[in-house]
């Protein structure tokens, strides 16, 4: 999109920046570019810089575990994190014309919204869909019209995921992801792997990373989490788990929830 000459002033374009950094939240690549132009998130005044830092540069720190493991799948077998809904859901005729909506990776159903509104209309493919901010749940297949202040990435999340978060970050190598948030969204059964390596060389290709793979069986209500499988130099010897059971309001949002087991 382009820039307005009154960028640094205009509370529609702010609004629609804060937007525009919630879809990015759920790109390969997020950044922001600019030429001739001071991009910096500061220059848009405090209300702005803080809608974006809190709802959209925090989640995306805190998925980094999601999304490193998720690129893990696309370097070893080709997979594809920013997937069109036709991808995991061939046989639903009603998402071959759906182009403002996507997966990225298994779990999150991304709504994207490219205007100041805080409401839109969307299809919700087979299964349940669980608000990311809420914990309300949608049946699919159907269409439903869903709201998103400014505040708040749209985002759901499919019944019967395993999702893992980080700690908040102020950059992706801050700190090791010792402490683990790992909602469950019961519903179905789910398996997500979590890979590791040093975050920075290619020595991964060579053997060097580890993999832990959590297991959610939903008729046992049960969550088992595998042995590590591999090493690397300088990995956590440990890993402490918070296991959150999202409902209504329990285990939603970005910032950290409250434990049920750890």
């Amino acid at each position: 999109f382009f820039r307005p000459k009154d960028q640094y002033f205009s509370e529609k374009y702010h609004q629609l920046l804060i937007r525009w950094f919630q879809f990015g939240v759920f790109t390969p690549i997020f950044r922001v570019h600019g030429a001739g132009s001071h991009t910096e998130i500061w220059n848009f005044g405090v209300e702005t810089m803080k809608a974006i830092n809190t709802s959209a540069i925090t989640l995306r720190y805190r998925l980094l575990p999601y999304i490193y493991s998720g690129f893990w799948e696309v370097e070893t077998r080709g997979y594809t994190m920013q997937r069109g809904l036709i991808f995991d859901f061939p046989e639903d005729p009603q998402l071959w014309n759906v182009a403002d909506e996507f997966m990225f990776g298994s779990a999150l159903l991304v709504t994207p919204f490219v205007s100041s509104s805080t409401s839109r209309e969307v299809y919700f493919p087979k299964g349940s869909w669980v608000n990311f901010h809420t914990g309300r749940v949608t049946a699919g297949p159907s269409r439903a019209s869903v709201q998103f202040p400014l505040t708040q990435a749209p985002c759901f999340v499919r019944a019967g995921a395993v999702l893992v978060l980080g700690p908040e970050l102020q950059y992706a190598n801050e700190k090791s992801p010792k402490d683990l948030e790992v909602r469950i969204y019961r519903g179905a059964d789910a398996t997500w792997v979590f890979f590791e390596d040093d975050g920075h060389s290619s020595k991964y290709q060579r053997g060097s990373f580890s993999k832990i793979q959590f297991s959610w069986h939903d008729a046992e209500r049960v969550l088992r989490v595998s042995d590590r499988l591999g090493s690397y130099p300088g990995m956590d010897l440990e890993k402490n788990l918070c296991i959150v059971f999202v409902s209504e309001g329990h285990g939603v949002g970005v910032s950290r929830a409250q434990c049920d087991k750890e």
